[in-house]
């Protein structure tokens, strides 16, 4: 057999990024947090303490970490908008965005967002994945090398159909870390336990503004917004001729 006749392929995935948060954006957040607006709980499907609606001034976090990591999310991925049936060219914008308070017992059950994007941070987390898991519901189970109790979960189909796993353990000592990823990617939040402090997260979503006169320059602050807004239409010339 002549192995250089032999061509692997693998199709190209689509994943998600990781990123970790600067001091200024951090104090940002907490900012926001410490004014946040109306109850938002009854739009989730969590099963969550408290959730409060939060408002971006000026679209500083928008400009300034949302839409950078958009940009590199289409550069290493693709632009997953153009999936999105529109007859108009629209503008990425932050659709909704939110705090969680999550109590000890507290989950949110596997699910999906209705936007394009999503993210999540963890603010604070203040508990330690061994702690939790030496407890007596976790031991003796066959977990598949992570111990569940306290992590945060992505679940997706492989090629071949099968059902997989990335599960992230969480910490007190981690630092504030994002997850940027498709807001229809499955994914869910274990309870932790034996702990009476809040773990603070925040979630959101982004998605194409289509009212009629939507600028492309609606969020802009810097050549992100012109480098996301371009891509979108050359995107939009190659699959409308």
């Amino acid at each position: 057999m002549d192995q250089s006749q032999v061509t692997p392929v693998c199709p190209h995935p689509v994943g998600w990024l990781e990123y970790t948060l600067s001091q200024t954006e951090i104090d940002y957040l907490w900012e926001c947090v410490a004014n946040k607006g109306p109850d938002y709980k009854q739009y989730l499907i969590g099963h969550i303490a408290h959730s409060y609606q939060l408002s971006d001034t000026n679209n500083w976090f928008f400009d300034n970490v949302l839409l950078p990591l958009l940009n590199r999310y289409i550069d290493e991925f693709s632009n997953i908008g153009m999936d999105i049936p529109l007859n108009v060219i629209a503008p990425y914008y932050l659709d909704r965005w939110w705090v969680n308070y999550q109590h000890e017992g507290d989950f949110n059950p596997l699910h999906t967002h209705g936007s394009v994007f999503s993210f999540a941070i963890w603010l604070k987390i203040p508990t330690n994945h061994a702690e939790q898991n030496d407890n007596p519901i976790s031991k003796g189970t066959n977990h598949g090398g992570i111990p569940r109790i306290s992590c945060f979960e992505f679940a997706y189909n492989d090629i071949l159909g099968r059902i997989n796993n990335y599960t992230y353990p969480l910490n007190s000592t981690d630092p504030v870390r994002m997850l940027f990823f498709p807001a229809k990617l499955h994914h869910l939040v274990y309870p932790y336990y034996n702990c009476d402090e809040d773990r603070v997260t925040i979630s959101g979503n982004i998605g194409l503004d289509a009212t009629v006169g939507a600028s492309k320059t609606k969020h802009s602050k810097d050549q992100t917004v012109e480098k996301s807004y371009n891509n979108q239409v050359q995107d939009f010339k190659e699959n409308n001729g």
